[in-house]
């Protein structure tokens, strides 16, 4: 009998925690979908929700994308005819400007003919990159995909040559050559400083950084060393170019 008893209060206790339990997911779903109800409601009222992405929009990113890489310079002449926001404008799916996608295609022709269409080769987008930083990160993309060759360099004199600010400053004050010291690219680093880059340049990060900064954050002895050598000379430069009193 004592047996019967203690199976009975096991069945009720496990009973009891069942109907508990579901208590609980009741009582905490009664709380969640009010509050996310009118979660829903504010992203559609503020249109912050997930856009409807269009496949012919997408469709035709896909075929002006095409056109890049290969250089199509038909194709985007044609384009340029029919729509008059290109090449000037920004793409349909991710909102990014043209002359980034050309960059980002790696082709030379492509990108000379937008420069050719006097696009504006100084603007910032969303994400604080310009042309110039965008061809240079371009440089560390080819390495991480391991491409044996990269243009950057290339795109990075035809943008400058075409009136892109080589200290420009990007969301954190950093410029071009912070970014090249920071991808590691010894190459881009020495072409920019050649071609007039600050580099007492500092940026408005938390902790403040040269370029410099950065290159020892990479650990590149040589990038360090050139840097070092350029930034000694500027300021020998601007001491030697001081009044004397």
């Amino acid at each position: 009998m004592y047996q019967k008893i203690v199976e009975k209060l096991g069945i009720l206790t496990a009973g009891a925690f069942v109907l508990g339990f579901f208590a609980i997911v009741v009582v905490i779903s009664a709380l969640i979908v009010p509050f996310y109800v009118l979660f829903v409601l504010f992203l559609k009222t503020f249109r912050l929700g997930p856009a409807h992405i269009d496949p012919e929009v997408v469709e035709d990113c896909d075929h002006v994308a095409l056109a890049l890489k290969k250089g199509d310079i038909a194709f985007l002449e044609e384009r340029a005819v029919q729509d008059p926001d290109f090449p000037q404008g920004v793409d349909g799916f991710l909102g990014r400007h043209w002359l980034t996608n050309a960059i980002g295609s790696g082709n030379l022709e492509s990108v000379e003919w937008f420069l050719n269409q006097d696009v504006d080769v100084n603007y910032q987008d969303d994400e604080g990159m310009s042309p110039l930083k965008s061809a240079i990160q371009h440089e560390h993309d080819d390495t991480v995909m391991g491409r044996e060759h990269s243009l950057s360099i290339d795109i990075v004199s035809l943008l400058l040559d075409a009136g892109a600010d080589i200290n420009a400053r990007g969301t954190l004050d950093e410029t071009p050559l912070h970014t090249a010291a920071a991808i590691g690219s010894l190459e881009l680093v020495q072409f920019l400083l050649e071609r007039g880059a600050d580099p007492l340049a500092m940026d408005s990060e938390y902790v403040q950084g040269y370029p410099l900064d950065y290159a020892q954050r990479r650990k590149d002895p040589r990038i360090v060393t050139l840097l070092e050598k350029h930034m000694d000379q500027q300021r020998k430069a601007a001491t030697d170019a001081a009044p004397q009193t």
